[in-house]
């Protein structure tokens, strides 16, 4: 699995969620629950989708969303569930719960959170800071409260991901003049997050914005994509981080490393921005090598999405109209054109099955909406967004 927000240059880690890094107010670090929100029914915008893994018929999915109010920043956290084998399933409530700590910084949709991650759907991390990751909060209780967590001091958190039992983080510093960032570190962690352990990596010294940040996990494999120099080099473990080796696959080549999303110990997807289009690759043998999946032109900036919904599925919105949703099938060895979803821009989108997704959508510089689909992307339905409580 991955943080779905550890994406692209270091500095764009989290592109679902970070917009521009600007001057912050201070963080407040030290507050571990957000204040009490008053029992009505309030309307939300929503500004982020995050799945949480299930293990039964049923999926757990979480929105970050923004409501009016007096003082900023002005989001809230909701949960809902879906029951990902219906067909006939109706439309998902949304449960207010507890927004991780968060500074206001303008400009950026999300404040001061960079990331946010579920290894279950009780169990999430929160990643904050002004430019780049440095606090790290984590729930225990499906985002009842919210607890600061410790971390190798002076570090930041270049690459975060989670399996149902540990946490992987790359740590890194990065010193002031033209020395780059330097002393890489791949730790983990259980899922408590108590103690980090772990060994520096083989990527020597570079500079910041050469670095993808792109780390994927599953079980005690360990995926990290890296562009450097004009070549794509791909970072493999299998012993929990322990040791790593290191490849320069051709097809990853990208502008600034791939997204990975590793869906067992051996089936990892990848998404490789070349600039304004991606490439989209899948290995089915741990990274040793990898098979271009996508024959329409998908891009990367041109307002669609790319969203993994198991092994051997994925889907694509090309982001032009009309007839802009594709289905890939690995097993098929197939792209099938399904149908259209009718957004300028698709801000984020998650599917928590194969035939079950969701995607925040703008159309026409209108405010964010939801949209759901439960036939696979063939139609999509507009969601209404209101919680009891606020």
């Amino acid at each position: 699995m991955r943080v779905l927000l550890v994406r692209r240059p270091f500095l764009r880690l989290f592109t679902s969620l970070a917009l521009c890094a600007v001057v912050a107010a201070p963080l407040r670090s030290d507050v571990a629950v957000a204040s009490a929100v008053n029992p009505r029914s309030v309307s939300f915008a929503p500004v982020t989708l995050v799945r949480a893994p299930h293990a039964t018929h049923t999926s757990t999915l979480y929105v970050v969303g923004s409501v009016k109010c007096l003082r900023l920043p002005c989001l809230r956290l909701y949960r809902t569930h879906d029951a990902i084998e219906s067909t006939i399933d109706p439309a998902p409530t949304f449960t207010p719960v507890t927004m991780p700590p968060t500074s206001w910084i303008s400009g950026r949709a999300t404040g001061s959170l960079l990331g946010l991650v579920f290894a279950t759907p009780l169990i999430g991390y929160a990643l904050e800071g002004s430019s780049e990751p440095e606090v790290l909060y984590a729930t225990f209780n499906g985002a009842k409260t919210w607890q600061k967590l410790k971390i190798p001091s002076g570090d930041f958190i270049a690459g975060f991901s989670t399996t149902g039992n540990h946490l992987y983080a790359l740590f890194l510093n990065c010193k002031k003049g033209n020395e780059g960032c330097v002393n890489f570190q791949m730790d983990h962690a259980t899922l408590s997050g108590k103690k980090w352990s772990g060994v520096n990596i083989p990527f020597g010294s570079l500079d910041a914005g050469s670095l993808s940040g792109v780390l994927s996990a599953y079980g005690e494999n360990v995926f990290i994509s890296q562009s450097m120099k004009g070549r794509a080099l791909l970072y493999v473990s299998h012993n929990g981080g322990l040791t790593f080796t290191k490849s320069a696959p051709q097809k990853l080549l990208s502008v600034a490393g791939c997204a990975l999303t590793a869906v067992s110990a051996k089936e990892v997807w990848a998404m490789c921005p070349t600039g304004s289009l991606a490439s989209i690759q899948f290995s089915n043998d741990a990274g040793r090598t990898w098979r271009s999946l996508n024959h329409k032109l998908y891009g990367s900036t041109s307002g669609g999405f790319f969203a993994t919904a198991g092994y051997d599925f994925a889907y694509v919105d090309t982001g032009a109209n009309p007839r802009n949703m594709y289905r890939i099938n690995v097993g098929a060895r197939q792209e099938h054109d399904i149908g259209e979803l009718a957004c300028s821009t698709t801000e984020s989108a998650v599917f928590v099955s194969v035939f079950h997704g969701f995607a925040i959508c703008y159309t026409n510089g209108s405010s964010p909406h939801l949209e759901r689909t439960i036939n696979g992307g063939v139609t999509w339905q507009r969601v209404s967004t209101t919680s009891t409580m606020g």
